[in-house]
């Protein structure tokens, strides 16, 4: 066996880095079923995957190995949450169950989170849809509502279940080992579920419970994906007492 610990720290950080820095990751992603069965059934998107991935299995060689590959896959990779991190598939909340644990989160030191319409998918859409119909049956009132008025109250019990998948989130997010540098928030696609309208202020609201229970050692916040000057604004003003002075710069 090839004495790997025998080799200096910086010649090891090389090949961690080599292995493991992709300079942004989804690591939700790598665990979800569906990756998994694409990559037993996909010879070609197997190969992508084994090229263009971080190469995981080196974590699994010894603790020690574990700790040091630890630092470089979490700690200098952007780490990104999208929108299929906490719906869809129950198996597919990876990043829950997997990755936000005492040993693994205090190696995040840049994290990317988005607020995006399309994590009211499959299923809680359907849900909700379910919601307004009972809601209208039960009150008696489905015939005499104009569509108008019906399509309102969908629209109402869709944004609703968007607003707790988004909550929920956060909460998740809102963990004492988490110890960030850097934060990335992406509005990109804040919207309504039925895309009718920006659903920014929420998001930004819930984005603040985030920053006030992160640890003062945060150094800087970026904002990306606003539509227009006035939603930067308003951002920065939402949360400008909720930033310690030295990551004031967003």
């Amino acid at each position: 066996m090839f004495p790997f610990m025998k080799l200096p720290r910086e010649v090891r950080d090389m090949i961690y880095t080599y292995s493991l820095y992709r300079g942004s990751i989804e690591p939700h992603r790598y665990l979800s079923r569906s990756y998994r069965e694409r990559m037993a059934s996909d010879p070609v998107y197997f190969q992508m995957a084994r090229l263009q991935g971080p190469n995981l299995a080196l974590l699994g060689v010894s603790h020690h190995v574990r700790k040091e590959g630890l630092a470089v896959y979490l700690g200098k990779n952007r780490v990104v949450i999208t929108a299929n991190a906490f719906n869809n598939d129950p198996q597919d909340f990876a990043f829950r169950i997997y990755f936000l644990t005492k040993e693994r989160t205090p190696y995040i030191r840049h994290l990317q989170v988005g607020f995006s319409r399309f994590e009211l998918a499959g299923r809680y859409r359907e849900d909700c849809n379910e919601d307004a119909t009972s809601g209208l049956e039960g009150q008696g009132e489905d015939r005499d509502l104009t569509d108008a008025e019906r399509q309102s109250m969908y629209h109402w019990h869709r944004q609703r279940g968007l607003h707790k998948i988004w909550a929920e989130k956060i909460q998740t997010l809102n963990n004492p080992y988490l110890w960030l540098k850097e934060l990335t928030v992406d509005f990109t696609d804040c919207y309504c579920p039925d895309r009718c309208c920006r659903d920014v202020d929420y998001a930004a609201a819930l984005a603040e419970q985030l920053l006030l229970g992160l640890d003062l050692s945060l150094e800087r916040v970026d904002i990306m994906g606003t539509k227009s000057s006035k939603e930067r604004i308003e951002i920065r003003d939402w949360w400008r007492y909720a930033l310690p002075m030295e990551a004031n710069r967003i």
